[in-house]
């Protein structure tokens, strides 16, 4: 595995855990 692919796949993983986190906030909020 290229140093580039590793990178590009946490960086994919980063994303996805953060958009996850904040579509769970989010609906925390809009839905108290």
């Amino acid at each position: 595995m290229r140093p580039m692919d590793k990178i590009s796949s946490a960086h994919k993983f980063c994303t996805f855990f953060v958009d996850k986190i904040v579509r769970k906030a989010m609906h925390d909020i809009l839905n108290p």
